[in-house]
């Protein structure tokens, strides 16, 4: 996006299309998808109040913390695309590690040690698989559903571990 001489905002066509298309992926989120995200959105909220005296915590000030609640989002956008997509090696993946490469570069700016970066990411690795594995209480969702939800989950957030380490690999 470029800001025009009289203000006004000019977007490259494929990028709206890309956009596009990424909202129409979403709205495909079905009720088990749509239900987990809520789930693991409300149990990581609660669950990084208590990491606040975790190192990898400690050094995201204001800025960088809204910065990575935008990759955050991004990232479960991608993650409920994934989880609907039919392709198990779908174009989510390679954005997911993406995202973690630009984690990555960013915590490894902020001074964060590798293994703080990686435990950051576990954390909330741990929470959407746990939010999915909960999710039984909630609802009621063939085991062969879950296993397949655990599995994508654990897929996507691989690629997001490994372009963490391909960040700090590039230093």
């Amino acid at each position: 996006m470029f800001l025009t001489p009289g203000g006004h905002r000019r977007f490259a066509a494929s990028d709206v299309r890309h956009i596009a298309v990424r909202r129409h992926a979403v709205r495909k989120v079905g009720p088990v998808e749509r239900i987990w995200a809520d789930q693991a959105l409300s149990m990581a909220r609660k669950q990084l109040a208590a990491q606040e005296g975790e190192r990898w915590l400690k050094q995201h000030d204001g800025g960088a913390r809204d910065k990575n609640r935008q990759m955050g989002q991004q990232l479960m956008g991608l993650i409920l695309e994934y989880l609907t997509a039919e392709d198990d090696d779908g174009p989510q993946l390679s954005q997911a590690r993406t995202i973690g490469t630009h984690y990555g570069q960013a915590s490894r700016a902020m001074g964060l040690r590798l293994g703080d970066a990686l435990r950051a990411a576990m954390f909330f690795r741990d929470t959407l698989t746990t939010s999915a594995i909960q999710l039984p209480e909630n609802v009621r969702i063939p085991t062969g559903s879950q296993v397949r939800l655990v599995t994508r989950i654990n897929r996507i957030v691989n690629e997001v571990q490994l372009g963490v380490a391909d960040a700090y690999a590039q230093s």
